[in-house]
């Protein structure tokens, strides 16, 4: 699978989680990533989710439908080749931030069906291509 460039993974179910330990060790081209439900974290890492698709070196688009059930989703790491990002459906999320430095290159962000977020993101401001 070194070749692999795009991957959209989906539950058949809400009740599902995606577990993304399959993707310990990722291709070296992997440049699209779709999730779709609920993320459990990775196994063999105790932090968070979000830090490991980070370091995904070639990743330029990324959508995250479902995927998170928690209320506040930070972008503090990585992200430096991510050009697309679309968040949707996060019923209970009410805040998202994104640290200086993280996707510089990002130039559309797409947030949709997140009833409980009420501004937009803390940090908008450092995505100087959006």
């Amino acid at each position: 699978m070194t070749c692999l460039r795009s991957l959209v993974i989906m539950v058949t179910n809400e009740e599902e989680t995606l577990g993304m330990d399959a993707l310990s060790s990722p291709p070296p081209n992997f440049r699209k990533l779709i999730l779709t439900g609920k993320l459990e974290k990775v196994p063999q890492l105790e932090e968070e989710l979000l830090p490991y698709i980070a370091s995904l070196p070639h990743l330029g688009l990324l959508l995250l439908i479902n995927a998170y059930v928690g209320q506040q989703l930070c972008f503090n790491t990585g992200f430096l080749k991510l050009t697309r990002l679309e968040i949707c459906n996060f019923p209970p999320l009410n805040e998202i931030i994104i640290e200086k430095g993280v996707m510089p290159n990002l130039k559309s962000l797409e947030i949709d069906s997140c009833m409980e977020l009420k501004t937009v993101p803390k940090g908008i401001e450092y995505l100087k291509n959006l």
